[in-house]
């Protein structure tokens, strides 16, 4: 499962009675042991596709499913990134995974991108060339 939220970027999997939550920043795993309170040591790996990961038992999974719920606070997720000085750098690929999923929307539906997405790129490109500042 991949998740975005306000202390990062992550994926969680489970191999045999483990879960493995992993992010490509190794920061973004210490902000969620910090609201989690779980004490156990990120590992680090050059030799993985994802750079750090945290391995957890299922009641270690709960505490990052409450503090994951908790931390949405916002009504929207990407302006909320763009304020964070922790996350802001990822704005412009979160943007970039929601056009794509918005495209696969339309297409879905079989409707060409409206004026929405143009609004929003436009709007990016202003916050992402602040951001980057």
């Amino acid at each position: 499962m991949w998740i975005a939220s306000a202390y990062g970027f992550f994926s969680i999997v489970k191999k045999d009675k483990i879960f493995m939550v992993r992010a490509r920043d190794e920061k973004d795993l210490n902000l969620l042991k910090r609201a989690t309170g779980i004490k156990k040591k990120v590992s680090v790996s050059d030799h993985t596709d994802y750079y750090s990961r945290l391995i957890l038992d299922a009641d270690e999974l709960e505490l990052v499913k409450e503090a994951l719920f908790k931390s949405i606070t916002y009504p929207n997720f990407k302006h909320e990134i763009g304020e964070l000085s922790s996350q802001k750098k990822k704005l412009p690929y979160y943007t970039r995974v929601w056009n794509i999923m918005y495209e696969f929307q339309e297409k879905l539906l079989n409707r060409e991108p409206s004026w929405m997405q143009e609004y929003y790129d436009q709007k990016d490109a202003k916050n992402n060339f602040k951001a980057s500042k």
